[in-house]
Parts: structure tokens; sequence; C-alpha cells
């Protein structure tokens, strides 16, 4: 007979209090989703060539109108603190030094998928659904493509539009564009 296990989960106010008492290292790659603290994935060469291309477009583009956030920790809901590969946020008069970014500082968000499309696509689209993150990007390495979704309402994205290699994607929620081949 299996008996059901009772779990525990974790608020992201126990996760920082783990951190804070060096139960988790920054050498933990690991994220706090729905409660539960999911490894990372490790991070392949181009996945982080990708990284530094939006980073040092975003950097450049936005540097007046936004942060922009790499691989850095966003609390999406009070179970949740994702590190989403770019999160490009609302600016803040103390760079968010005393509090990560929260959903509602979010303007877009950007996941670069390869070995974690599937989570990309399912686990993380729902939070950042639920959340009204106004716009999330996946970008799809294995067929080298762009999701792009936008008008989060009741946990879903009511459009999702995807972009190949002969498209340009320009923002909804800032003012940042890119041709899909500068990536592939």
């Amino acid at each position: 007979m299996t008996l059901p296990l009772e779990r525990k989960l974790f608020t992201v106010q126990d996760y920082h209090k783990m951190r804070d008492a060096d139960i988790l290292t920054s050498e933990d790659r690991v994220e706090l989703i729905n409660g539960e603290i999911i490894p990372m994935s490790p991070i392949k060469s181009t996945h982080a060539s990708i990284v530094d291309f939006f980073n040092k477009k975003c950097m450049l583009a936005l540097h007046s109108e936004a942060i922009i956030r790499v691989q850095n920790p966003v609390e999406i809901n009070d179970l949740s603190e994702l590190e989403p590969d770019v999160a490009i946020v609302k600016k803040h008069p103390n760079h968010y030094r005393f509090q990560h970014p929260k959903a509602e500082d979010v303007l877009l968000l950007i996941e670069v998928s390869d070995s974690t499309l599937a989570k990309d696509q399912t686990v993380k689209l729902a939070l950042y659904a639920n959340a009204n993150i106004p716009e999330y990007w996946i970008i799809n390495i294995p067929e080298q493509q762009v999701e792009v979704y936008t008008k989060p309402k009741k946990g879903k994205y009511l459009q999702k539009n995807i972009y190949d290699n002969t498209q340009t994607i320009q923002a909804r929620t800032i003012n940042f564009s890119f041709a899909v081949n500068e990536i592939f």
C-alpha cells in the first residue's frame, strides 16, 4: 500500500532564510518554483552566448529606460523566486539593493531554452502568466525560433507568436527589437 507523503512547501521568505544561513549557497544552482527547491540545468556555450547577446543588446538599447538583470532572482509570488536568463525590470531608486524585483516590476522576461525547453513552455509559462508578466520570450534553441507570449489573463497568455530567422521582433512593453537571425 502506498501512503501519500505530506510535502513541506517553502515560501520565498523561507528560501531567503536558507540562503542567509548558508544552508543554500551560491554554488547551489537552484530556483524556488511553487514552493519546491529545484536544481537548475548547467549552462551550455550556445545558451551562454545568447544570454550575453541579449545582455549587451538590452544594455545598449535600454540603459536609460529600465534595469537589465541577467540570471538574477525575480520574486514571482510567495512560493516562487526564479532566475530568468534576462529580466528587464522597471527602474527603481535603489536598483533593487534591498529586495529582488517582484512580478509587478517586470516589463519583459527572456528564457534561453535548450535542455529546459519543456519546463519553460509549461511550468514557467504558467507561473509568469499567473503573475501577469506582460511579455515572456522563449529563445527556442532546438527549433531556432523565438516564442513570444503576451496578454496574460487568468493564468494564461492569450497571444503567442513564433518568429523565425527571417523576422524581427519588436517588444510590446519596451522600446526594444532585434532580428532573430542575430542569435541563430
